[in-house]
């Protein structure tokens, strides 16, 4: 399963031009706190910029400022902010739902999945332009994006879990354990040719690549491009360090770039159509763990940024408004920490921003 239990979070900031691996990687260490929960499963940021936490106790929310808590029926394993909607999704265990705002300011959660959802883990959200998927390895469900009514629920046959979702620039696809690739068609699970060539993978992620292809990535460590038929190799430049170190996860930065996390070699920024590696974060310049469990991209002012999950505790925020921090001296500044004293870091807090 994509999604694993991450011990304690970290924030770091590592600062990279557009085309070439200069700058530094900026880190400042914190005295561990225990206030917090230490367990964090996935990271996102609504519009508002209030970033959001999901762990045992429920989602956790920090505005810059202060700390609070989203109260959940069941503990959250992903949290996804929808652009067009803004609205942020969360998948909990057997149940899923959105988080709103209400009249006094104060976000709560609506669940969508209703009562008689045996969904399972939620372990990922995933959208088109009209809805919403929400993936467990036992059922996947869609909704209207807009309204958030169920219009179908994809249960797997016992013994067959689902490995994997794919949506492409035209369709949805779904991987089945043992039977491999199948399109969504007519509401029905649609095999496809070359379908076989999936059935011992599990796809890990999709990420858009042009207005035909994506780029997966497999729990094998390859990378290939899918137009909805063929599987493509695309041989990232790196002398097999993503496999050698086992890929995890991916994100897409921008048009014109990806960044992949691993087991045991950080992070690297990938250009997406040379496959040149641009940078690399790991133990070398300054990660102080090598796993990265999760990538999340989030735009802000022009800017390209990405938060990942590692394992360490560190606690760094972005200076204001950066421009070319291109091997220039950065001041960090830090507020709003969860005890309300400066220096003491909350376990379980893992944000990398990561400004290309």
């Amino acid at each position: 399963m994509k999604k694993v239990l991450i011990q304690l979070l970290l924030t770091l900031a590592f600062i990279s031009p557009l085309m070439a691996q200069e700058g530094a990687l900026f880190l400042s260490h914190f005295k561990e706190s225990r206030a917090i929960e230490d367990q964090s499963w996935a990271i996102c940021q609504n519009e508002h910029n209030v970033m959001m936490f999901a762990n045992r106790r429920g989602i956790m929310t920090f505005d810059g400022v202060n700390w609070d808590f989203i109260r959940m029926p069941a503990v959250p394993y992903s949290v996804k902010y929808n652009k067009a909607t803004q609205k942020v999704y969360a998948g909990c265990d057997n149940n899923y739902g959105l988080i709103e705002k209400d009249e006094r300011g104060l976000y709560h959660y609506v669940s969508l999945s209703g009562d008689t959802s045996q969904t399972g883990l939620v372990a990922d959200i995933l959208f088109t332009d009209s809805t919403v998927f929400f993936y467990s390895e036992y059922e996947i469900s869609r909704h209207n994006l807009l309204t958030g009514k169920l219009e179908r629920r994809f249960t797997a046959e016992d013994g067959m879990p689902f490995r994997g979702i794919v949506i492409t620039p035209k369709n949805v696809f779904i991987n089945v354990l043992s039977k491999g690739l199948f399109r969504i068609e007519a509401d029905t699970l649609f095999p496809i040719v070359t379908g076989y060539l999936f059935e011992n993978e599990e796809i890990l992620f999709s990420l858009p690549y042009d207005n035909i292809h994506v780029l997966l990535g497999f729990s094998s460590g390859s990378l290939s491009l899918f137009d909805g038929i063929k599987l493509y190799n695309y041989s990232v430049k790196d002398e097999g360090y993503i496999k050698q170190n086992v890929l995890l996860d991916g994100v897409s930065l921008s048009d014109s770039l990806y960044a992949f996390s691993t087991l045991a070699g950080g992070a690297v920024v990938v250009e997406s159509k040379s496959r040149k590696v641009i940078s690399t974060v790991n133990y070398e310049n300054g990660l102080p763990v090598m796993a990265i469990f999760m990538l999340r991209q989030k735009p802000e002012n022009g800017q390209r940024l990405f938060l990942i999950k590692v394992s360490a505790s560190l606690f760094c925020q972005l200076p204001q408004a950066p421009t070319d921090l291109c091997g220039q001296e950065v001041t960090m500044s830090y507020t709003g920490f969860p005890t309300g004293k400066e220096g003491e870091a909350a376990d379980g807090m893992d944000i990398a921003f990561c400004v290309l």
